[in-house]
This record gives structure tokens, sequence and C-alpha cells, in this order.
């Protein structure tokens, strides 16, 4: 009986953390899909300055350096070269082009942004053109929605009262379950107390 109950306790524990592992799963899946943390990460994006550029800007002091001394540089060091310029050339213009998208994206959240503002302006301005009148009227009405009728009220009455007497005799039952199973037990010369 001991060991069955140490192995429930411990299946519980091992149910209880797995269920909890999930749950934190589940957040970090929503924390990582939710649209606010890509706005952000595009408007990160979008403002910073592309490291590309500065190795592009040292490239060119190269060249420049190069091409004053042209005559002191093999062919196959000049091709380096400007194969090196043109593979921080086409990261450059990956990295603007990503700034780019991500300015497109940002630019179509704000004009949603603005759509939206635009339509609850209007609703809030078709809301303070209702009168005094109205709002009364709507006001009577909810209320009268809301008032609970007699019959709802004894039925309700009712079924509580139904309920608290099935529940005592439940108890009850229970109740007498549980003092004859402990008699029982304390009966039998076999238990050791």
């Amino acid at each position: 009986m001991l060991t069955n109950n140490y192995e429930f306790r411990v299946k519980a524990i091992v149910i209880l953390m797995l269920l909890f592992a999930v749950v934190i799963i589940i957040k970090v899946g929503k924390l990582t899909i939710d649209g606010n943390n890509r706005l952000r990460a595009h408007l990160v994006y979008m403002n910073r300055t592309p490291i590309s550029f500065a190795e592009l800007g040292n490239q060119v002091v190269r060249l420049n350096e190069m091409t004053s001394h042209l005559d002191s540089y093999s062919i196959s060091e000049i091709k380096n070269a400007m194969h090196t310029s043109a593979i921080l050339a086409e990261i450059a213009r990956s990295e603007f082009e990503s700034q780019y998208n991500s300015w497109l994206y940002v630019q179509g959240k704000i004009g949603n942004d603005t759509d939206s503002l635009l339509k609850l302006r209007e609703q809030l301005n078709l809301l303070q053109n209702l009168n005094d009148k109205e709002i009364t009227r709507l006001k009577k009405v909810i209320d009268d929605t809301n008032r609970p009728s007699i019959f709802e009220s004894s039925f309700n009455l009712l079924l509580s009262f139904v309920l608290g007497v099935l529940s005592s005799i439940l108890a009850s039952h229970i109740y007498t379950k549980y003092q004859r199973r402990t008699s029982t037990a304390s009966d039998d010369p076999t238990c050791d107390s």
C-alpha cells in the first residue's frame, strides 16, 4: 500500500512538471510569434547603420592606395581587391534591401494603425452624437433585460435548495462509510497502532 501511494505521488509530480513545461513552451512560442515583437525587430533593424558601410569605406581607402601605386601591385592582388570590393558591395546592397523591407513593413503597420484610429474616431463621433434621450432609452432597455424575473429567481432558489439537500445527504453518506472503515480497521487485531 505504501509503495502504491508513493508511486502515485511520483506520477502526479511528473505529470505536473510536464504540464508546467508545456505551458512554458506555449508562452515562449507566443512571445516569439507575437506581432509586437516582429514590429520591434523591424524598427531596430530599420534604424541601425549597416555594418558593411565601414568595411566598404575601408575597402575604398585600400583601392585608392592601390591606384596611387598601381605599378607595385600584381594583377592577382588587384583582382582580389576588386573581388573583395564586389563582395562588400553585394553585402551592403542586401543590408539596404533588408532595411528597405523593414521600412515598408513598419510603414504598412503605421498605415493600418492610422486606418484603425480613423475608424475609432468615427465611432467616437457617432457615440457623441447620441443625445440624452437616446442614452436614457438605451439605459432603460438594458436595465429591463438585466432584471431577473420572478420565475428565474424562484427557480434559482429551488435549485440551490435541492443542491444543498443533496450535498448534505452525500456528505452524511461519505462520513458514515468513513466511520465504518476506521472502526473496522481499529477492531482488526492484525493492525498495529
